[in-house]
């Protein structure tokens, strides 16, 4: 199920962001990359000049290192790291990848935390998919014909996010 996750996450990112951010050889950022599954779909997508890859747990570091890198065309960077503590100059990253599981919000939360730490977000750029596999039912009500569950407050959000 994880690689079905990513994939459709990777798609609902470029989804908004057009043919500008692809064009420029962006310098990618996934932290919490773990296994690296988004590695290769990141590469594909973007065409980047470089994937920096940080997870706080080496195995999934390593197992990222023989699994997923090699599939990449791009250098692939990986590191232990923090989220919280992450030694990158400041404007080096073009686009961020994160998946912040411990860190549970609504997308609001999120919207308002970028935006507060100087930040503008077009509102035509954010997407909030409610995709199968949040919901209660795993996607099961449309799998068998009948009209999926309304929305709730979303916690997966997408966003272009633009240094002001």
């Amino acid at each position: 199920m994880a690689q079905y996750v990513v994939r459709d996450t990777v798609a609902d990112l470029v989804r908004p962001l057009g043919p500008e951010p692809r064009g420029g050889s962006p310098l990618i950022l996934d932290v919490g990359c773990g296994a690296g599954g988004a590695l290769p779909l990141l590469d594909l997508a973007f065409s980047p000049r470089a994937l920096l890859a940080r997870d706080i747990d080496a195995a999934l570091l390593h197992r990222a290192a023989r699994e997923a890198a090699p599939r990449c065309r791009c250098p692939v960077d990986l590191a232990v790291a923090s989220a919280d503590c992450l030694d990158l100059r400041d404007e080096s990253i073009d686009v961020v990848l994160c998946h912040a599981l411990h860190l549970q919000r609504r997308a609001a939360g999120w919207i308002g935390l970028v935006r507060a730490t100087g930040f503008a977000i077009d509102p035509a750029s954010v997407n909030a998919p409610y995709p199968w596999w949040s919901r209660p039912d795993f996607g099961l009500r449309e799998f068998l014909g009948r009209p999926a569950p309304a929305p709730r407050d979303p916690m997966v959000v997408h966003f272009i996010a633009r240094k002001r």
